[in-house]
């Protein structure tokens, strides 16, 4: 396989992404920078003739940007998984590599606890960030990832007292929302005057939700004032919070928490379910008493 060929096939594959596989924006972007750094490398190196030993020295070149602090693991796995798809999807096998081997950690020391939230919810009230205040409270009250808040529409939430559905990554499913949540999230469009669409909408287009990292940069503002680890507010750690509340009360039932949270496999939920480093010495304690 030739670079050129590659870039054709490329140039391809992302249009049929885009129209009929429908992913998203953002899938996409990521996807592109992927495959456009492997381009790079061959493009740095003079490889013009792609095989698995060009790939591996890609894979190399990783890995030392790793070694430097460049770059995270987590990146590097990433990056071969959408090569791989490529690869696949254009009929070159032969080319896969494999992923880094990571160590997965027994706890989840990164993630916001109880506490931690309600800190958040305190100072964001004193801060005057009601709609801030509110977004959390939707995320821990619903497990739901932080670009589903398109979803939280007027008509929605007066459609069903119940649930809402939301569709990501090609998949459907209703989010059950807590009674308080909904009764809040209309009180906040009533004060506001947001009779239809999105509550969460950007000033700028309404039609539109607010921008993801700039609601990050706002929680993180909060964590930062409320003295709780900056590093705690990410993507996930609500989403962890909602499955620790969910399996304190039944700790049984991870099944139907994977269903709640749009998982397609029990392990993904199994990472909800480990416990943060300190609960685990005192479990070990308790058990040596």
């Amino acid at each position: 396989m030739t670079l050129k060929d590659l870039k054709n096939s490329f140039n391809s594959w992302i249009k049929e992404l885009e129209t009929q596989k429908e992913k998203s924006s953002s899938t996409i972007k990521t996807y592109s920078n992927a495959v456009m750094s492997f381009i790079d490398f061959l493009e740095a190196n003079d490889i013009t003739d792609i095989n698995k030993t060009a790939v591996l020295d890609y894979k190399k070149e990783l890995v030392s940007q790793k070694e430097t602090g460049q770059i995270k693991t987590s990146t590097i796995n990433s990056r071969i998984t959408i090569l791989n798809k490529l690869f696949k999807d254009i009929g070159q096998d032969s080319l896969k590599v494999d992923r880094l081997k990571s160590i997965v950690k027994t706890a989840q020391d990164d993630i916001i606890n109880e506490s931690d939230y309600n800190r958040l919810i305190r100072w964001a009230s004193k801060l005057g960030l009601e709609r801030e205040k509110l977004i959390m409270q939707t995320l821990a009250g619903t497990g739901i990832r932080i670009n589903e808040l398109q979803f939280f529409t007027v008509e929605a939430l007066k459609k069903s007292k119940d649930s809402i559905t939301v569709t990501n990554k090609g998949k459907e499913r209703s989010i059950i929302i807590p009674d308080k949540v909904r009764k809040s999230l209309l009180s906040y469009a009533r004060k506001n005057n947001i009779k239809s669409g999105i509550i969460f909408h950007s000033s700028k287009d309404p039609t539109k939700m607010l921008d993801k990292a700039w609601i990050w940069r706002k929680l993180k503002y909060i964590a930062g004032q409320a003295r709780v680890k900056k590093s705690k507010v990410h993507a996930h750690s609500f989403r962890h919070l909602y499955a620790q509340r969910y399996l304190k009360l039944y700790p049984q039932d991870i099944t139907n928490l994977a269903d709640l949270l749009g998982h397609s496999s029990l392990e993904t939920t199994r990472i909800y379910a480990r416990l943060q480093s300190k609960e685990q010495k005192k479990r070990a304690n308790e058990m040596f008493k």
